[in-house]
């Protein structure tokens, strides 16, 4: 991609209400995990233009790692410097590296997500943590998933089964964005109907929304993170996954 997409991709992730308010939730899920004092060693997989690592440098050294150039490119301009390219099926890094591993909405971008979450397994630490995020339910797939390289949408068993596999204890495994489940299914429907139209950014699903829409959203999703300290989610469109290395 070109660095016009990537400063697009991180201005939405900043500001887009279903980013916006699904980043509140991660940061939120992490501020629980991070060791305190700074000193942590962390890693956000798939880091793309770099939401993620401008959360995380507050609270350690951090590193970086895309397969897109154009990704990597970008975070360095914005003085994200440990940052490096690699195959997620083969991650070319010592074992039990990291506290706290991120991987956001990454895993199903890969053909074999078993393997590659293997490859996490060995570079947390003992008694680290792994935090992924994944989109939810076949039944919502549509041409967003397939602009953007998806392989598949996850059921809460299947990342479950995946994550012990490797052998992570789960933490917690929740879906979220529940109220979004029914009107998310009928635009995808809909979409299927009408003619495509150009580019990228006229297929995917980050529609114009009007400032005060789009921040009423941002808060609807945002504040799902204070009931997800205590509960999880049966139903939502996204999956949230945290597993823990046993120490």
């Amino acid at each position: 991609m070109e660095g016009e997409q990537q400063q697009r991709y991180y201005d939405l992730g900043k500001s887009y209400w279903w980013l916006a308010g699904k980043y509140r939730i991660i940061h939120d899920v992490l501020l629980g995990l991070l060791p305190k004092g700074g000193a942590a060693r962390l890693l956000d997989l798939g880091c793309g233009p770099g939401n993620m690592l401008d959360f995380l440098t507050a609270h350690g050294v951090v590193f970086g790692s895309d397969f897109s150039a154009d990704a990597l490119r970008f975070c360095r301009g914005r003085r994200h410097e440990r940052v490096f390219r690699a195959d997620f099926h083969r991650l070319p890094l010592r074992p039990s590296s990291f506290d706290v591993v991120t991987a956001i909405d990454v895993i199903e971008h890969l053909q074999d997500d078993r393997q590659a979450i293997s490859e996490l397994f060995q570079i947390v630490r003992p008694g680290g943590h792994l935090v992924v995020t994944v989109p939810a339910f076949m039944s919502l797939w549509g041409d967003h998933d397939e602009l953007y390289g998806h392989f598949r949408r996850y059921r809460r068993g299947e990342l479950r089964d995946k994550l012990q596999a490797a052998g992570f204890e789960l933490v917690k495994l929740s879906y979220f964005e529940p109220l979004f489940l029914a009107p998310l299914w009928l635009y995808r429907k809909w979409k299927r109907l009408r003619p495509k139209r150009g580019g990228l950014a006229q297929q995917d699903d980050f529609v114009a929304t009007p400032g005060p829409l789009n921040a009423l959203l941002t808060e609807a999703i945002a504040l799902e993170r204070f009931a997800l300290r205590y509960i999880d989610f049966p139903i939502g469109v996204t999956l949230l996954g945290v597993a823990r290395r046993p120490a």
